[in-house]
């Protein structure tokens, strides 16, 4: 009985609280922390190589303030990454700064919602 009570007291708890949701302008604060970033993407910009795809946040190129990346081994996981511009979106992930410019790198597709 007592075994029953306790797996029923397990089964309702409540889930662990999701990661916290930032603004592309916040993300830079979260540097190394899993947080979803939340946002209208401003540009989507392709590497001259062809192999990464960037998602800008708050601004285009130079002048964003935050990038989703996807490099080459995960392209074909976001076949529809290039149709986000201009799109709500939420990104999920560890946010690193890279060259001044936080970031989130994609490799899964459960990581992005599109929102509108």
């Amino acid at each position: 009985m007592l075994g029953a009570l306790l797996a029923a007291l397990l089964l309702n708890q409540p889930a662990k609280a999701d990661v916290p949701v930032v603004t592309p302008e916040q993300a830079a604060v979260h540097d190394g922390r899993d947080v979803a970033v939340q946002g209208r993407v401003t540009q989507v910009n392709e590497s001259l190589d062809g192999k990464t795809l960037f998602l800008n946040f708050g601004g285009r190129y130079p002048f964003h303030v935050f990038d989703a990346v996807i490099f080459e081994r995960s392209l074909k996981s976001f076949p529809d990454a290039r149709s986000w511009e201009g799109k709500v979106i939420k990104v999920r992930g560890k946010v690193q700064v890279y060259r001044g410019k936080p970031e989130i790198v994609l490799e899964r597709v459960e990581r992005v919602t599109v929102l509108r």
